[in-house]
């Protein structure tokens, strides 16, 4: 079994074939978001490294307030150090503003159920497990191996069968788009300028604008000013 994002799957499964070996793999994917360029892991990891050190453990997706919570925690040798709701951390801020994801990323043709996988993974999001905080993982087949490889797990684990639709509930169906900023980030980040630095140019007016309730745009006396400087925030995510 191999587990990789959708895009390294297509290109394995394209040599598999050249080489007569699809049927010695199975090869599954998952929901992908996109994948940030290392410049800012490396920035964001220095970053931590200055009040924990060692960082002997770190989980992305740490349970401990929930499913639905979605915390990262590091720990030291003695005890956890950081555990911070992902709209509070600067590494999760920067990934979902796309800021400085890899290239292909904003030209990705794996969104929704295009994939090159045997299955796809991901989490089972919407109505149907909203009280859940355990957990509950979706799965798509798609083709006979990995419609065999579900009826496998079934003897060991609870399977439902559900809908395209609520299983697609809260995943990316398109790409992003390229923000106009992404190279002078990805410049700053090579330059090893702070990561706060970047965070104050790159990330915080997208999120000033989402936090900017509507309502108070329109019945604020200062209203032009403010639709004025939410425009010029927006355009400066918008693409190329």
């Amino acid at each position: 079994m191999c587990i990789r994002d959708s895009c390294q799957i297509d290109s394995l499964r394209k040599w598999l074939k050249i080489t007569n070996r699809e049927e010695n793999f199975i090869l599954v994917d998952f929901f992908c978001h996109g994948v940030p360029s290392y410049l800012l892991w490396n920035n964001y990891l220095a970053s931590c490294q200055r009040k924990i050190n060692p960082i002997t453990q770190l989980a992305f997706r740490d349970k401990k307030h929930g499913w639905h919570a979605k915390t990262i925690m590091m720990k030291n040798d003695h005890k956890t150090i950081y555990n911070r709701m992902i709209q509070m951390d600067m590494f999760f801020c920067f990934y979902f503003s796309d800021v400085c994801l890899n290239s292909c990323c904003y030209n990705c043709k794996y969104k929704s159920d295009r994939s090159s996988a045997d299955i796809r993974l991901g989490d089972f999001w919407g109505e149907k497990f909203k009280t859940d905080h355990q957990g509950v993982s979706a799965m798509l087949a798609y083709n006979q191996k990995g419609l065999e490889f579900v009826d496998i797990l079934s003897n060991s684990c609870s399977v439902s069968r559900a809908s395209p639709e609520q299983i697609f509930f809260g995943q990316m169906i398109n790409p992003p788009r390229r923000p106009k900023i992404r190279e002078k980030v990805l410049r700053d980040f090579g330059n090893q300028t702070h990561i706060k630095k970047i965070f104050t140019y790159a990330v915080l007016p997208k999120l000033l604008f989402i936090m900017i309730p509507r309502q108070l745009i329109i019945a604020n006396p200062l209203t032009s000013s403010l639709v004025t400087l939410a425009k010029k925030i927006r355009a400066r995510f918008n693409t190329n």
